[in-house]
């Protein structure tokens, strides 16, 4: 496929979106696709622009009158972008003061005068602080028969030791004559891709732990080759019963288990391929993408 063929396919596929969702799509599109787009839309303006040119003529500055520039108003349409902004609370605490006690003084005067300003004091004896309390992180992502009870610290403050390696993504895939095969997922639409790639990365990044994890597996894929876990799994704590992870339809390393699906993310595992590590994505069990094209969204999640 052609890159214009492609950025035409993406404009289009944009165009039949409404303004949130085109922001969502466009946050995590690669900056070559981007690119672009941009280039192509501009070539599409300057091609329906009547009476324009981008390049002027210069025998027309000989005259002081023809040196002027026509701008046409032109309105500029952005996607809307939502951004959420945690709000941390406030509580009021009293926290008394601290008075000395007053030395014997002969003086009347002085005494009245300290006197006063001590009952102005008892007055405002109570003063309010303010203490800032931290938002909370709360993962919601278990299933009907499992917990993901994984602990969570809220004031980790620590930097994550090591980002993880980018292994590259493939898919395991059945054709048509039931012989599973690997595509590259750069075989995919360019707008399922990206939406398969932000679920798997929100689903490991959302907080330190998990990405610390994720990180550690990423350095040693050889050590999971085996494993009876997918990475969603192995990166979220929580209880594993493994004859109830598969009882809705899915397969050991061939369609996703009942997490995956609970938590509508992509079901993958390391695997090698080529002499490679890579990360293998799994597709949805069948009873799940019936009717379904391996091309398509909702052949790999719900």
């Amino acid at each position: 496929m052609s890159a214009n063929a492609r950025t035409d396919g993406l404009l289009r596929a944009l165009r039949r979106l409404d303004e949130s969702d085109r922001g969502n799509i466009v946050e995590h599109l690669p900056p070559e696709e981007v690119r672009n787009a941009c280039l192509r839309l501009l070539h599409e303006q300057d091609q329906t622009a009547p009476g324009t040119s981008r390049k002027p003529d210069c025998n027309n500055f000989a005259d002081p009158g023809s040196r002027r520039v026509v701008l046409q108003d032109q309105k500029l349409g952005f996607s809307s972008l939502t951004i959420q902004h945690i709000l941390p609370t406030y509580e009021h605490i009293t926290v008394p003061k601290k008075r000395g006690t007053s030395a014997p003084i002969a003086n009347d005067s002085k005494r009245a005068k300290i006197d006063a300003a001590g009952q102005r004091e008892t007055e405002n004896d109570a003063a309010p602080v303010i203490v800032k309390q931290e938002p909370e992180t709360i993962d919601i992502t278990s299933d009907s028969e499992e917990t993901d009870t994984e602990p969570v610290d809220l004031f980790d403050t620590k930097p994550i030791p090591r980002q993880p390696i980018d292994h590259p993504i493939y898919l395991h895939i059945r054709t048509e004559s039931g012989d599973a095969t690997v595509k590259d997922m750069d075989e995919l639409p360019i707008l399922v891709q990206t939406e398969l790639k932000r679920r798997f990365n929100a689903m490991w990044s959302l907080n330190k732990s998990r990405t610390a994890k994720y990180a550690g597996c990423t350095f040693n894929p050889g050590k999971y080759l085996m494993k009876p876990r997918c990475i969603r799994n192995t990166v979220v704590c929580g209880g594993y019963n493994e004859h109830r992870m598969f009882n809705k339809g899915g397969e050991y390393r061939k369609s996703a288990d009942n997490r995956c699906l609970t938590a509508h993310d992509p079901c993958a595992y390391f695997a090698k391929h080529k002499d490679q590590h890579i990360i293998l994505f799994v597709p949805l069990p069948e009873g799940h993408r019936e009717g379904k094209d391996w091309k398509e969204l909702g052949y790999w999640v719900l």
